[in-house]
């Protein structure tokens, strides 16, 4: 008896391990696995799981926000107001992050359009103090967080689309937020 049950345990574990290897291949073309389904199917005659549970198991992106895509984020301040803040006219352009930087000795700006995402969105993994709400800039509302010293304003575009300023002054809080918000202040009213 006691060998009968110690068989059908073995058994039932390597049908588990099996099943449990089989399941990192999905696609069975030159020998190669391939990326695991993406989506869950619930049986209907399954009364244990509702049958509502189907499609991606991927968290939902937005869409970008139209307004914001093609905006040129070293172009659309304009010299002048630039100059007014430190700035000379040349940025950095960033284009994989859809962002400009303008370093100075011993200072640095920057203006980052996020048409996908949110003021609510922080990178919370990255941050090294809690976001602080600010008073509204212009007519948007806008939060205030930090990256090792460097001071981030988020101004709020929608609730999937915002941009951020930033600025950097070799550990100096008080100038990287004083630098961050005349850029804020700069780019809110082209804001949509």
């Amino acid at each position: 008896m006691n060998r009968t049950r110690t068989r059908l345990a073995a058994t039932a574990l390597t049908v588990a391990a099996v099943s449990v290897v089989a399941a990192g291949c999905s696609s069975d073309a030159n020998g190669q696995p391939g990326p695991p389904s993406t989506s869950v199917t619930a049986p209907t005659d399954n009364p244990a799981l509702p049958p509502d549970i189907t499609g991606p198991t991927e968290p939902h992106k937005p869409q970008p926000d139209p307004r914001l895509v093609g905006v040129n984020p070293c172009t659309i301040l304009p010299e002048a107001e630039l100059a007014a803040i430190g700035f000379d006219a040349r940025g950095q352009a960033e284009p994989r992050n859809h962002a400009c930087s303008w370093p100075m000795t011993g200072y640095l700006g920057g203006l980052q359009i996020l048409e996908r995402i949110g003021p609510k969105d922080l990178p919370l993994h990255s941050m090294t103090e809690p976001a602080k709400p600010l008073p509204q800039i212009g007519r948007h509302n806008a939060v205030q967080y930090f990256i090792a010293t460097s001071c981030r304003v988020r101004i709020e575009v929608s609730e999937t689309s915002s941009v951020d300023t930033d600025g950097g002054a070799q550990g100096d809080k008080g100038r990287a937020c004083d630098i961050a918000m005349k850029l804020a202040r700069a780019v809110e009213p082209k804001l949509p």
